[in-house]
């Protein structure tokens, strides 16, 4: 068995066959970079099909672009390199069969993902995160996936929105287990999920609270400072972190702040927020009363969101 570089001497026959071959396979390596025609009428078909909310699609421009899984031509691409490793003594309709079987394969792998994530965000949207968690775990376990900051946001998102602290601490570590990977994460909502995650946990866990403020210190160092959703959250953390640390004037002046946001920032109101398995843990604890907590969050309802 040869490779293309090195062709096994086989005759003319074999050398006119395996020119044929890479000519073909140029021209359809040309197409699936050129055509994206495809993937935006199947994403659309998909779309249709699943019925997602209209601000759905704003959302699938946004992470179109991020998702390495949903880029077709790269997908079918990598597929073309793998098997040309192992060319040999193929004829070209066999080859190109080949081509066009592990191909669809991928593209059908690639739909089910979509639908998996759609299907997340929109229950997610709906408030219904739990039920969110096995879509969005479904794309986390494909590899592409694992590290995908557009992925990652809703996905850590749902979770806290979930109070599943048992999925976040088996989240976090398998993104740990690549150090390098994580540590290149450099979208400010990942690490600023992250950060509410592990300070929440770290209620109970001083080693998630100490991994909790270095996620709070990337958040902060990537956030747009002059962002009102980015300073919002940054208060919240800052918030639970205060109270983690049983300081609870301080924590007090950070929930605060919020009021001088435009009210379009919206937070959960007390009746949600007395429901946390954060503010349970700290009542549990002793760190607060309830009356004190509520006086704290009281001030700022003409910020709260409509409770689902």
């Amino acid at each position: 068995m040869g490779s293309l570089d090195t062709p096994t001497p086989i005759g003319q026959s074999a050398q006119s066959a395996q020119g044929q071959l890479e000519q073909q396979l140029a021209d359809l390596k040309t197409k699936l970079e050129s055509d994206d025609a495809l993937n935006k009428q199947s994403l659309a078909a998909l779309e249709e099909k699943l019925k997602l909310k209209d601000e759905f699609a704003k959302l699938r421009e946004e992470v179109n672009g991020k998702f390495l899984f949903f880029q077709w031509s790269a997908a079918a691409i990598t597929v073309i390199a793998g098997l040309l490793a192992g060319f040999g003594l193929k004829s070209v309709s066999d080859y190109a069969k080949t081509i066009k079987t592990e191909v669809s394969s991928r593209l059908d792998t690639i739909e089910s993902y979509y639908y998996e994530f759609s299907r997340g965000v929109a229950l997610t949207d709906t408030g219904e995160a739990k039920e969110a968690l096995p879509h969005f775990r479904f794309c986390f376990s494909q590899e592409a996936g694992r590290y995908d900051e557009g992925l990652l946001i809703p996905f850590l998102k749902a979770i806290d929105e979930a109070d599943d602290w048992e999925e976040a601490t088996d989240v976090i570590g398998t993104l740990k287990s690549d150090q390098k990977k994580y540590d290149a994460i450099k979208s400010p909502w990942v690490w600023g999920n992250l950060a509410s995650l592990e300070i929440q946990i770290g209620v109970k866990n001083p080693e998630s609270l100490q991994e909790g403020r270095m996620s709070l210190g990337k958040f902060e160092a990537l956030a747009d400072p002059s962002d009102p959703e980015m300073l919002r959250a940054r208060f919240f953390l800052h918030w639970m972190l205060s109270l983690c640390d049983n300081k609870v004037s301080e924590a007090k002046e950070y929930v605060s702040k919020i009021g001088s946001l435009p009210k379009s920032v919206k937070i959960d109101s007390w009746d949600k927020t007395k429901t946390w398995r954060f503010t349970k843990e700290i009542l549990n604890r002793k760190v607060a009363t309830e009356q004190q907590l509520k006086e704290m969050i009281m001030p700022l309802k003409d910020h709260f969101r409509a409770d689902q």
